[in-house]
């Protein structure tokens, strides 16, 4: 783990500056080039950003992820403040189900060397939490109007797969 002794507020102040950034970049690539006219991502990049931001630097990652998603949604994207907020507490929260479903037991490996930790990637963080954002973003979509309630089961599994593809 990168660690800075002399400045330790000032290095994890940039470590998040960094991560946030990141993410903003990444979500500008995703809704850019990787999207349908229904924003929802074919390849949400950063899903995985987050994820591994999680993995590497802890809870605190959270913060900047959220407010990333936020600056993203209210910046680049026709939706309501309130949703915008909503829904950047799903992302945030969905990372962090997905890095608790993959550490919970204490044997997870971030090289990825062994099948145990990549299936736990890809099933638990990708599959399972994936699955919690996608519900609930296209949920709020359709509840508040944003999208039509009978493309629920469309976007749901459109956003499933764009974060999943994009956690890996």
């Amino acid at each position: 783990m990168l660690t800075n002794d002399k400045h330790p507020v000032m290095f994890k102040l940039a470590l998040m500056l960094g991560v946030g950034l990141s993410y903003l970049a990444l979500a500008l690539v995703s809704s850019r080039w990787l999207s349908l006219p229904s924003q929802v991502g074919v390849m949400w990049l950063p899903a995985g950003m987050a994820l591994a931001a999680l993995l590497l630097w802890g809870r605190a990652s959270v913060a900047a992820i959220w407010v990333a998603d936020l600056a993203f949604n209210l910046l680049f994207t026709p939706l309501p403040g309130w949703l915008s907020l909503l829904l950047s507490l799903d992302v945030s929260l969905s990372a962090l189900l997905g890095a608790w479903l993959i550490q919970r037991e204490g044997q997870f490996d971030l090289r990825l060397q062994s099948l145990r930790s990549y299936l736990h990637l890809t099933l638990l963080a990708g599959g399972v939490s994936s699955a919690f954002n996608a519900v609930v973003g296209a949920s709020a979509l359709a509840l508040w109007g944003v999208s039509g309630q009978t493309d629920w089961v469309d976007h749901s599994l459109q956003w499933w797969a764009g974060d999943r593809i994009g956690i890996g």
